[in-house]
């Protein structure tokens, strides 16, 4: 399921935003309808445009309400309303991967090596990330009253020391809809496996600053 809503804050009509040839949307729509592990892909939006593009593509589509597709609409709210407008008794056994628009670098081989990953790991939520700085861990947290370290256990070790930290890029999330029904019609985050992902294929478009660090023809 591909969430590509109309409008957006930092950079308006972002998914509408055309890099090379193609709408931002596009990308990631193509990737999922060209990657042979995918059943089907969805679309769910609030934009005529975007869906009338997807369906032409042979996407499914999903109109979505104006109350989902609001600037504080969160990704579990709009999972829950799109899985509401399926035959839920069909599809309880099946798997979700969920692609944000906003990753035009992501592409069918990815997906591909997650749902792989996901077989593999079938009752771990997949989260595609990128390798950050581990000194991250050395931390602190700006509190109210007390500022606290991000993690007590690794504040004082030396940075060789620290484990790999990962950051999530937005690209890929994949889990069965039995975790997420379980898990209170949330993003089940119980048990989670890395999917890696280099860098330069992690770019999340949300300002024209963005759009700066990604060529496509």
């Amino acid at each position: 399921m591909i969430p590509a809503k109309k409008k957006s804050s930092r950079l308006k009509n972002k998914n509408l935003t055309k890099i090379g040839k193609k709408m931002l949307f596009e990308y990631t729509l193509e990737a999922s309808i060209n990657c042979k592990d995918i059943y089907q892909t969805y679309i769910s939006s609030d934009s005529k445009k975007i869906l009338e593009v997807s369906q032409k593509k042979g996407a499914y589509i999903h109109l979505r309400p104006k109350v989902f597709a609001k600037k504080n609409s969160t990704a579990n709210e709009v999972i829950l309303n799109f899985l509401k407008s399926l035959n839920l008794k069909k599809y309880k056994n099946y798997y979700l991967v969920y692609l944000q628009p906003t990753s035009p670098l992501r592409t069918r081989k990815h997906i591909s090596k997650a749902i792989w990953l996901s077989k593999k790991f079938p009752t771990h939520t997949i989260i595609s990330a990128s390798v950050q700085d581990r000194s991250v861990l050395k931390s602190i947290i700006k509190n109210k009253n007390n500022d606290i370290p991000m993690s007590k256990r690794f504040f004082n070790d030396n940075d060789q020391n620290l484990p790999e930290v990962f950051l999530p890029n937005g690209a890929i999330y994949i889990f069965s809809l039995n975790n997420y029904f379980k898990s209170k019609k949330k993003i089940p985050l119980t048990k989670i496996k890395i999917f890696k992902m280099a860098k330069k294929d992690s770019v999340d478009i949300n300002t024209k600053e963005d759009l700066k660090k990604i060529a496509i023809n």
